[in-house]
Formats: C-alpha cells, sequence, structure tokens
C-alpha cells in the first residue's frame, strides 16, 4: 500500500515547456513557485517520462516544511535551491547547510530581500559602491531599507 504523500502536487502548470519549441525553453521560475503554509508543495515543470525518463518539479518549503526521504530507483536528482537555506541529509551522513546566491545589483534583489525579511530569513547582499548614482538599480533609500532589514 502507497503511503499518503504530506505535501500538496500541482500537475497543472505542466505543459508551458515544449522540447521543439526553443522559445518555452525560457522559463520564469516564480511560475512554479506555489507556497501553502500547512504543507510542501510541488509543482510539476515538465515530463517527458515516457521517452527519456526526464520530470522537472519544484519543491516549495515555507520555513520548517521538509520533503520527507524517498527513492526513485530508476531516475536521478538534481537539487536545484532558488531561495534562503536548507539543511540537506543523505542517507545517514550529517546534514549539509546548502544557501543560494542572486544578482545583487538587479531589480529582483529588492524583491528577494523583501521575501527574505518576511520569512525571517537572513541574506547577504554585496552592492558594488561604484554603480551607485551611475546605473545602479539601488539608491540611497534602498540601501538604507536593506541595511534596517532583516539582511544585510
Amino acid at each position: 500500500m502507497l503511503k499518503e504523500s504530506p505535501e500538496r502536487f500541482v500537475p497543472d502548470l505542466v505543459g508551458r515547456i515544449d522540447a521543439e519549441d526553443p522559445d518555452s525553453l525560457i522559463v520564469d521560475l516564480s511560475t512554479y513557485q506555489v507556497f501553502d503554509a500547512d504543507s510542501a508543495v510541488v509543482t510539476l515543470m515538465y515530463t517527458n517520462i515516457a521517452s527519456n525518463g526526464l520530470g522537472i518539479v519544484v519543491w516549495n518549503l515555507e520555513p520548517g516544511q521538509e520533503n520527507d526521504f524517498h527513492r526513485h530507483p530508476d531516475t536521478e536528482h538534481i537539487h536545484v535551491m532558488l531561495a534562503g537555506e536548507a539543511e540537506y541529509t543523505l542517507a545517514d551522513r550529517p546534514p549539509v547547510i546548502v544557501s543560494t546566491s542572486w544578482d545583487d545589483d538587479s531589480a529582483s534583489g529588492l524583491r528577494i530581500a523583501e521575501l527574505l525579511s518576511a520569512r525571517g530569513l537572513p541574506g547577504t547582499f554585496y552592492v558594488p559602491t561604484a554603480r551607485l548614482g551611475e546605473g545602479s538599480i539601488f539608491g540611497g533609500s534602498d540601501l538604507r531599507a536593506l541595511s534596517t532589514s532583516a539582511c544585510s
């Protein structure tokens, strides 16, 4: 008997990627970021398991949520963390702490700072000061907001 899975599965986003359409291969990952305070959410991005065994899913975890131990004996896993920090454990080995990095001086940098701060997660931003006032996305008020938030 199969164990009931504690995560919520969202299959209706699959089909936006078509291997024959190069334009569809450039994706906005935020499309697949679906969060639920009560459980982890798994969104299905792509599947072609019948012909090549490839399936791409996005695990969306709030702080404190986890991906239960499970196996896929006939497939490989690649884990890419988009944002935040996670503890990753494999078998009986000691846990590994994983964190992410992003382009600090971009429009998404301010949004990332908002998301981290809202979830109480720390972040470090390296702002290229040589560009301030000359093409930098960050202005003085942005830098002040960053310095007083959970991110620094």
